[in-house]
């Protein structure tokens, strides 16, 4: 899609989150700690262009 609306240069990465885990997690968007360290390791995506 980037190079369809005229980027080059296209690319990506995945950049971890290397912030601790809590041992005990308790927010509402994951199911323990456990997984939330995962998504952390798998970090956020980054989709990179020039135009």
């Amino acid at each position: 899609m980037f190079s369809d609306a005229g980027f080059a240069n296209v690319g990506h990465r995945l950049l971890p989150d290397p912030t601790p885990t809590p041992d005990v997690y308790t927010g509402r968007w994951f199911r323990d700690a456990k997984e939330l360290a995962a998504f952390r390791a798998i970090g956020a995506l980054l989709i990179y262009g020039t135009k």
